[in-house]
């Protein structure tokens, strides 16, 4: 039954439990502690932990991928600007060249 009442002050107020377990610890008090509830809380500790860190790592990699998208997509669009300035260089007359995609037909 002490278990069970320990177990609920721990899901009651998990702040409260940690500290009074800590002050048992501390003072020599190891007959009270309820050690399967520490390992417990220990390990579900851990395992929310390891979820947290596996989310940002997830969100982290994602934004990493999409920022490095952007940036090639950004280097792609230098390249093609130079390669054009490049061929401008060569031949000054590619300078009167229409861009139109109309065909210059004004439609």
């Amino acid at each position: 039954m002490a278990g069970a009442i320990a177990n609920h002050a721990r899901d009651e107020d998990l702040a409260a439990w940690a500290d009074k377990t800590a002050r048992s610890i501390e003072a020599g008090a190891l007959d009270f502690i309820n050690w399967t509830e520490v390992v417990e809380q220990l390990r579900e500790l851990s395992s929310s932990q390891q979820h947290e860190v596996r989310l940002l790592l997830r969100t982290l990699l994602a934004n990493l991928l999409e920022y490095s998208a952007r940036v090639n997509e950004a280097l792609t669009i230098l390249t093609q600007r130079d390669a054009i300035l490049d061929l401008f260089d060569e031949s000054p007359s590619f300078g009167n060249i229409s861009y139109r995609t109309d065909g210059g037909r004004g439609v």
